[in-house]
């Protein structure tokens, strides 16, 4: 049966490559801390690349559509890219901005009415258990049965929060401190974002060359297929969102504007 030399080697690369397996695998479940430490430590560094990634990914629909509209319109060539990158940015920009200014205020204001209406409604049910009409119906009765007093229950809730406000002040300081460390990676990353799309017809075709190199055919070129479905899809579902963003913030506009209907 292994008389075949072709046979005993390939019996032989079989053998060394389960024991080589077997070792692998009790090495890494031994040090299974050590490489999750090392995992991580080389996710850290590569973070600002791997936020670069996501923006360029991000910028690349709207920098794509700017540039065509621009292209048809207009006959600058040179310096097409870099304007498209500028407008594409300020774009993102301004709808993050955008989306702020109406998000924020609106939720600090939301935040601050759940507060109003628990303590409201603490008032109201030490009201009831005070009040002799209102103890007789079942909500009084069943408050009653609960023995519970709800004016100490309000006095030690806003005790509470006058407590964990210096809490909240340091957890707020050390965000801040934190900010910087994000704000360089951020910094780095739209450096990279911005390297990347300037110049992503050739990364891509270098990307293509080295999967085409290091892959088998059939395989490299699922990947590069698989990709770029991955690409498209992503685009378009950038742009149904933003067109949907765009359709709900007209209609609240003129919701606003015309048919007074506060925001």
């Amino acid at each position: 049966m292994l008389d075949d030399i072709s046979k005993r080697r390939r019996l032989a690369k079989w053998i060394i490559g389960i024991v080589t397996s077997c070792i692998v695998i009790y090495l890494a479940f031994r040090h299974i801390a050590n490489i999750t430490a090392t995992i991580s430590w080389m996710i850290g560094l590569a973070r600002p690349l791997l936020v670069g990634t996501i923006l360029a990914l991000m910028l690349n629909v709207p920098m794509s559509f700017i540039e065509q509209r621009l292209c048809k319109k207009t006959k600058l060539r040179r310096g097409l890219r870099p304007l498209s990158i500028v407008l594409a940015l300020f774009l993102v920009i301004g709808i993050v901005v955008g989306i702020s200014v109406l998000v924020i205020p609106e939720l600090i204001d939301a935040i601050t009415l759940i507060i109003q209406i628990a303590s409201e409604g603490l008032d109201q049910l030490a009201k009831i258990e005070t009040d002799a009409e209102l103890l007789e119906t079942p909500l009084g009765v069943w408050l009653a049965d609960l023995n519970i007093d709800w004016v100490d229950l309000k006095n030690r809730l806003q005790d509470w929060f006058q407590s964990q406000s210096g809490t909240f002040v340091n957890q707020a300081v050390g965000a801040a401190g934190s900010m910087i460390s994000y704000l360089v990676t951020f910094i780095v990353g739209l450096v990279f974002a911005i390297y990347s799309l300037s110049s992503k017809e050739k990364l891509k075709n270098q990307f293509c060359r080295l999967i085409r190199v290091w892959l088998p055919e059939h395989f490299g070129n699922n990947v590069i297929h698989v990709a770029s479905i991955c690409s498209d899809t992503f685009r378009l579902f950038i742009a149904g969102q933003a067109t949907e963003a765009i359709i709900l913030g007209t209609l609240c506009m003129i919701g606003m504007a015309i048919l007074r209907i506060p925001y």
